[in-house]
């Protein structure tokens, strides 16, 4: 069996998991979440999504689709007919 110090095991764990250690503070993201719902013949229907299996303590669980704002989200509009509908970046998300 291998002795490990306290001192040592604190280097080695995630800043979350040390006892008495303050998590740091991160200012908050753009980030957004869609919850898409219709009717169907069998009931309500709800898009969900299946994470990726990565090991973590996320991985495979069900989601709804969103996550943090990308910059190129900001060219919805070109896909929405753009300069020539007189579309602008709010309209064009409404579109989509």
């Amino acid at each position: 069996m291998i002795a490990i110090s306290a001192a040592a095991r604190r280097q080695t764990m995630p800043p979350s998991t040390v006892p008495n250690t303050p998590v740091p503070q991160r200012p908050p993201r753009p980030a957004a979440t869609l919850v898409v719902v219709r009717d169907a013949a069998v009931g309500v229907e709800v898009l969900l999504l299946r994470r990726a299996e990565r090991g973590d303590h996320n991985s495979g669980a069900w989601v709804f689709p969103g996550g943090i704002v990308d910059a190129a989200d900001r060219e919805a509009r070109t896909h929405c007919g753009g300069e020539r509908f007189s579309v602008d970046d709010c309209g064009g998300h409404g579109i989509l």
